[in-house]
């Protein structure tokens, strides 16, 4: 109740500014013991699952917020539109990971990506913050 209360006031409310970090998750509740659906099996993770994507941006040192998506809405164009919906395009600098659907985000405004597969964090460039939340 606290945080929808929190969501509600003004200041939450603002947009991101400064340096924005975006990133997905996949959420959902653990099966009940013994019971394993096919597409829930151990060992599937990220888009691989039937599991609900979450999106989600935090403001380095500062507010976060997120939203629940479903796979179809995980596009390059949606992706953009949450952007634009959350972050202060004139006074943010975003960073991701290599996600396909982040690939149009320097038409909105800075955009710097981290891939994960050859480092985590480059300087100033990474995406832990968000990681932790």
């Amino acid at each position: 109740m606290q945080i929808r209360k929190a969501m509600t006031q003004a200041e939450q409310r603002s947009l991101l500014t400064g340096i924005v970090e975006i990133d997905e998750a996949y959420t959902s509740g653990k099966p009940r013991k013994g019971i394993w659906h096919e597409d829930d099996k151990p060992g599937k993770r990220g888009r691989g699952t039937n599991k609900a994507p979450i999106v989600g941006a935090v403001e380095r040192d500062g507010r976060v917020t997120a939203k629940v998506t479903t796979k179809e809405r995980m596009k390059e164009r949606h992706m953009r539109a949450f952007v634009r919906e959350r972050a202060d395009t004139s006074k943010a600098g975003l960073i991701t990971d290599e996600y396909k659907g982040y690939l149009g985000m320097c038409k909105v405004l800075r955009h710097a990506v981290i891939k994960h597969q050859g480092w985590s964090v480059d300087g100033d460039v990474h995406t832990n913050t968000i990681e932790g939340f």
